[in-house]
């Protein structure tokens, strides 16, 4: 019985997070089989705490989230209530999702990835970054994407040096041929 109400809780769980409107997606995206990969895994009934650590690999489609260690937290009814995702290759964790099929992958970095379910938002703390491939890179100490309104806000670190400041590059479009 435990083992089984595990299952159906972590399905779920994994289900909220992945299959949720983080980000707008291809269609087929969220009927994709989930892959979870990780040297560790751990789950707090109690507390509705399940973490994933040791080099995690989440993928679903075309979403791909690569970090050292992924925390998920759920309410009592197991909906997701908080997912972050810290560290990864040289400190940074990486999420990346293509939005459309003929649109490109949407990129973001930071030493800390948070997902609030409720508000719909998404943060990336520290070394900051969020592309979108041959159209633009935002950098910033912080960058936070609201889901539901799609409104970027990037801040820079206020405590370094003055030039420490949030950096856009915008792609122009290709001429015609």
């Amino acid at each position: 019985m435990f083992t089984k109400m595990l299952t159906k809780h972590i399905h779920l769980m994994l289900a909220v997070l992945l299959i949720s409107d983080l980000a707008r997606s291809l269609p087929d995206d969220q009927y994709q089989p989930i892959s979870i990969s990780s040297a560790q895994f751990q789950y707090d009934i109690k507390q509705g705490l399940t973490i994933y650590s040791g080099d995690v690999v989440i993928v679903q489609g075309s979403l791909r989230i690569v970090a050292e260690q992924i925390k998920v937290s759920t309410d009592a009814n197991g909906q997701l209530i908080v997912a972050i995702a810290s560290k990864g290759r040289q400190g940074l964790a990486y999420f990346e999702q293509r939005p459309e099929i003929n649109k490109s992958l949407i990129k973001g970095w930071g030493e800390t990835i948070e997902y609030r379910a409720k508000t719909k938002k998404l943060r990336l703390i520290k070394r900051a970054r969020l592309m979108r491939e041959n159209e633009s890179d935002i950098r910033g100490k912080r960058i936070d994407y609201d889901i539901k309104s799609s409104v970027v806000n990037a801040v820079h670190d206020q405590t370094r040096q003055q030039n420490d400041r949030v950096q856009i590059i915008l792609q122009p479009q290709k001429k015609p041929q």
